[in-house]
């Protein structure tokens, strides 16, 4: 086999390079194109002309990283990701594991994920739709944060009076609280089911 690289092209107004390559094998010959960082292109020192099946497969590696690398850039423009939802969801669009844990490590240096600011932002928008704490810190899991994540929206939440929280969801769920025995255990289970204690509950219900 053989393998030849024929140019270099840098893509305008973003910091890759595509690389295009002629692969023979016999009397076929195929052509390839591969996207890197223009950077990982210079560390490498590469040259016009033929190259070597190793440093092709290298290359071929460091394609899939920097793919991998942006489609993670694309997804948190959508939204924040901890590191493991985030690699997981690149799993799910077909990189390997090794791409994606390399791109959301490379993320992770620069600077686009930020699991304790990411994790209290989620837990305030949860708290505006007066959602409960076991309900919101479930949620907070669900999503993959770590344990430092974790600490610092806990200890974020630790400032909210849930009570009060619930006082405001019954209000607007039910306007007056159900009186009727069967509709008020119905009232409780929906409240407990949006992450308050039965304490709270019974406090909250006490201020109305």
């Amino acid at each position: 086999m053989t393998i030849i690289l024929k140019r270099v092209v840098k893509t305008e107004n973003e910091p890759y390079l595509s690389l295009y390559f002629e692969v023979s094998s016999g009397e076929r010959t195929t052509k390839k194109v591969l996207l890197l960082d223009a950077s990982r292109y210079f560390e490498l020192k590469l040259k016009k002309g033929e190259i070597t099946r190793e440093v092709y497969e290298a290359l071929q590696n460091e394609a899939k990283n920097c793919a991998a690398y942006r489609r993670g850039i694309g997804l948190l423009a959508y939204g924040a990701n901890s590191s493991r939802a985030l690699e997981r969801k690149l799993r799910q669009r077909g990189f390997d594991g090794g791409s994606a844990r390399a791109a959301v490590e490379r993320l992770g240096e620069e600077g686009f994920i930020d699991e304790s600011s990411d994790a209290v932002r989620f837990a305030e928008s949860c708290v505006k739709k007066l959602l409960g704490e076991r309900c919101i810190i479930a949620r907070l899991r669900e999503k993959g944060y770590g344990r430092e994540a974790m600490s610092a929206a806990e200890e974020w939440l630790s400032e909210i009076d849930f009570t009060e929280n619930c006082k405001k969801l019954i209000e607007k769920k039910f306007g007056v609280f159900p009186k009727g025995k069967k509709e008020a255990e119905k009232a409780i289970s929906a409240l407990v089911r949006q992450g308050y204690s039965l304490t709270q509950i019974k406090n909250a219900l006490k201020e109305i």
